[in-house]
């Protein structure tokens, strides 16, 4: 606490003389300054642990199955994201790929996808014919896990579907508009 003539006073008893340069509005601008600062980079630490800090260079998929020996394998790296017609605005947005392969694979099934200048990779594993098998799914950006999913795909998801392991990924820089 400053006293009147410049003293300050400390809770001690004692008293020193302050050597303060700045002006009271100063001191409040440079505290306001440090305190965006620090929530400008808390926010920018809290965005990057939840995405990766520079585009990424590759993505590995890896599929197996213990009750098949192969699938059926759709990818793509250039996909868009399009409106429901049959469903209001708050719906998740359909993938309608652009370009696509679709092969059967051998299983085991281990291959890496470089990314192009689009950085995005969709993948779809399904049995080649209509039985329940269970099949794993594991796919790395870069050194990264994505996603690690085992499950036992049904000829028949209820709606006449056949059950899917779906993996989309897209990667988006954030900027100023």
């Amino acid at each position: 606490m400053l006293s009147g003539d410049g003293i300050e006073k400390g809770t001690s008893g004692y008293e020193a003389e302050s050597s303060c340069m700045y002006t009271q509005g100063a001191w409040a601008t440079g505290r306001l300054l440090k305190l965006a600062a620090l929530l400008v980079m808390t926010g920018t630490a809290a965005c990057e642990s939840l995405t990766l800090r520079r585009e990424p260079e590759i993505a590995r998929i890896r599929i197996d199955s213990p009750d098949v020996d192969e699938i059926t394998l759709v990818t793509s790296q250039w996909f868009l994201r399009v409106p429901d017609p049959e469903c209001p605005d708050a719906c998740v947005r359909l993938i309608e790929l652009v370009e696509a392969d679709t092969v059967t694979i051998a299983l085991p099934y281990d291959q890496q996808y470089p990314f192009d200048f689009r950085l995005q990779l969709f993948a779809e594993a399904y049995t080649v014919t209509p039985v329940a098998a269970n099949v794993s799914m594991l796919v790395h950006v870069d050194d990264r896990e994505w996603m690690n999913d085992a499950r036992t795909l049904q000829p028949d998801d209820g709606n006449g579907e056949q059950e899917t392991l779906r993996f989309v990924y897209e990667y988006n820089t954030l900027g100023i508009n």
